[in-house]
């Protein structure tokens, strides 16, 4: 069973695929916590983890301790046991603090969850566009992709995620904003979205999202995610 499905084994709407896999940049954003000292985690389930120790750190097998894990600047006090040793992994249950612990990782990979529920809709049932060939991905209003590709690539994006919507129009602008409240229920369009400064925190949980949409094309994927960066970079400035 892959990390992130034991994570939501109880949830209702959970369709995660058994070949998933995390990606190593989910867990460089998490470490461990111990005595002054900060653990790279190798790998993470709902009972526990794999922690990267150095050669002069060492742990007794059966031993506990009590540290904290890092969901980015998020921590989550825990208590582990030593079930497992190699010479750089640890591997860890946790003991105490269980439902915590729980709670987190499902709030933490919220943005990848979302992800993974998202399908890819019948290219044969779209309307023809004639700016490009259309593409739709979609879990539910607040979580879908739609992009037109041409013979050089993708030409158009409109990406939303939780209200926020990201779009490339079609001299390759990047606007950041959402779709006005008298508008929710009419046909999505360009000239329906305003821009927000409210909901630019949301960005980075966006792209976190478009990496886990498993039916999109790699080539696609980086793209989009490249010119969301791109473009977020430089309205920070």
């Amino acid at each position: 069973m892959n990390p992130i499905s034991r994570f939501f084994k109880d949830e209702k709407d959970s369709e995660v695929r058994k070949n998933f896999r995390l990606m190593s940049p989910v867990l460089e954003r998490i470490s461990f916590q111990y005595n002054h000292h900060t653990y790279q985690v190798s790998n993470l389930s709902l009972g526990g983890m794999g922690i990267v120790i150095p050669e002069n750190h060492r742990f007794p097998l059966g031993g506990q301790l009590s540290g904290a894990i890092l969901f980015g600047e998020e921590v989550c006090p825990v208590k582990i046991e030593f079930v497992h040793i190699t010479n750089d992994i640890l591997g860890a249950k946790v003991i105490d603090n269980q439902t915590q612990f729980a709670q987190r990782l499902h709030q933490y990979f919220e943005s990848e969850f979302e992800g993974l529920k998202v399908k890819k809709m019948d290219e044969a049932k779209l309307n023809p566009r004639k700016e490009g060939k259309p593409h739709w991905f979609y879990s539910d209003p607040q979580h879908e992709l739609f992009f037109l590709t041409d013979d050089q690539g993708i030409n158009f994006f409109q990406l939303n995620f939780q209200g926020l919507i990201i779009e490339m129009n079609l001299n390759g602008n990047i606007t950041f904003g959402e779709v006005k409240e008298e508008n929710q229920k009419k046909v999505k369009g360009s000239d329906l979205i305003v821009g927000t400064e409210e909901k630019m925190d949301v960005v980075s949980y966006a792209i976190r999202f478009l990496q886990y949409i498993e039916d999109l094309e790699e080539e696609y994927k980086t793209f989009i995610k490249e010119r969301i960066e791109k473009a977020y970079s430089a309205k920070k400035r």
